[in-house]
């Protein structure tokens, strides 16, 4: 009988073993469910946060490639605007510069017609004076020894 209660409480030490192992398993287990929940949970956050990064990039690219084209466009344009300036300016030029080809002509034909004129008046008091001294000498004649003055 001795040998049944040592079997006995064997059994017992046993089966209270087997409980402690199996609690010890039923808490492992339930710690593993939690550390599986906080595990997805971590990477579902990691997923939308990859996510939301990507769309941000994305975003990001685009906005940038936005504005490149816009800056490209408002290049042109401008540079557009800068020839145009430049003929613009090139034109006044070229039309000051007829301008005072036009008004140094006119000068230059007004200074001709005045020395014309001029010439045509020297012309004429010569023609004049002559006359007056052909007048004066018809009116008094020149003595052989004095000379005629006017």
């Amino acid at each position: 009988m001795e040998e049944g209660e040592r079997l006995s409480i064997k059994q017992s030490n046993m089966e209270t073993t087997i409980k402690k192992l199996r609690g010890q398993v039923k808490e492992l287990e339930a710690s593993h469910t939690q550390t599986a929940a906080k595990l997805a949970a971590e990477e579902a956050k990691i997923e939308a946060a990859t996510q939301a990064r990507q769309k941000a990039e994305a975003a990001a690219a685009a906005a940038l490639q936005q504005h490149k084209a816009e800056a490209e466009q408002q290049k042109q344009h401008f540079g557009s605007l800068l020839k145009e300036a430049h003929k613009s300016q090139a034109v006044a030029e070229e039309k000051a510069a007829a301008s005072a080809k036009e008004g140094l002509g006119k000068r230059v034909k007004e200074a001709e017609a005045s020395a014309q004129a001029l010439a045509e008046s020297v012309d004429e008091l010569r023609l004049t004076l002559d006359r007056q001294r052909a007048s004066a000498e018809l009116r008094y004649p020149a003595s052989p020894t004095q000379p005629h003055r006017l």
